[in-house]
């Protein structure tokens, strides 16, 4: 298993590629070229190395090979989650609208505000696909987890799709009860978890090798630390036993309230 936290896991197949390849990052982006560590990286992306042969034929050869991740959300039930694992609506839209409709019930929405609100929540489901309705989205390192802009991924019940689908009714709705409830049930946490590479979208096992290419690229040729950071979705549920951690996002409230949205929010 690579743990993408532990950097004497990563694959020395990758390290070794790399140091072959030295000459011609080099010839692409010479020492001279950069004054920061973000310009190199800037430099790297316009290489598309993810489209390199090398990257494709390890992606092909290590469809089994397990990686670590993790997922933010507000977890109402610890139990559920250890219990059921990290579940996605399957594809299904009749699915997510009826787990949708459980949890605004829960909360106390009302009937006529809670078919409004499905309604426009069904617009991002049908928009982004198989990417909102048959996956789990994931950050792929532990560092990711104080992210202001990843945090947001914890910050209701309900994910990201619902808090869309509020604000997209009023901007302020969501200080509202009882809708203020899906921010301030349940506990921000992330969860940790393994998911073999064939199990992760097309796009997420391009850009994981990458920035396992781009950490030993920084370290080894440049001489600059890194640590891999993307976001990507796995297909379908992440089964309990995959779970590794969950762990709670410590400062939540405070770090929160740095910002304007959410200023003197929690303590309303």
């Amino acid at each position: 298993m690579v743990d993408l936290d532990d950097f004497e896991t990563y694959p020395v197949d990758i390290k070794e590629w790399v140091i072959t390849k030295k000459p011609y990052f080099l010839n692409k982006i010479p020492f001279n070229s950069y004054e920061y560590d973000y310009e190199i990286i800037h430099q790297l992306w316009d290489l598309h190395i993810e489209e390199m042969s090398y990257i494709q034929e390890f992606i092909q050869k290590n469809t089994e090979t397990e990686f670590t991740m993790w997922h933010n959300t507000r977890i109402d039930e610890r139990d559920s989650f250890l219990k059921n694992g990290i579940l996605s609506f399957d594809g299904n839209f009749v699915t997510a609208e009826a787990r949708t409709e459980e949890l605004l019930d829960k909360i106390g929405l009302d009937n006529k505000a809670k078919l409004s609100l499905i309604e426009k929540i069904k617009i991002y489901w049908k928009r982004d696909g198989d990417t909102r309705t048959n996956s789990v989205h994931y950050f792929l390192t532990k560092g990711q987890i104080h992210d202001p802009k990843l945090m947001e991924f914890a910050s209701n019940l309900g994910g990201e799709c619902i808090r869309w689908g509020i604000s997209s009714i009023s901007s302020n709705l969501y200080r509202q009860e009882p809708y203020k409830r899906l921010w301030i049930c349940g506990t921000p946490c992330s969860i940790k978890f393994r998911s073999k590479l064939k199990n992760v979208s097309r796009l997420s096992q391009e850009h994981i090798v990458r920035e396992i290419a781009y950490y030993f690229i920084m370290n080894e040729i440049y001489q600059f630390p890194y640590i891999p950071e993307d976001t990507g979705w796995v297909i379908g549920n992440v089964p309990a036993e995959d779970i590794l951690e969950i762990k709670e996002i410590s400062n939540f409230i405070k770090e929160q309230e740095r910002f304007e949205d959410y200023q003197n929010f929690y303590g309303e």
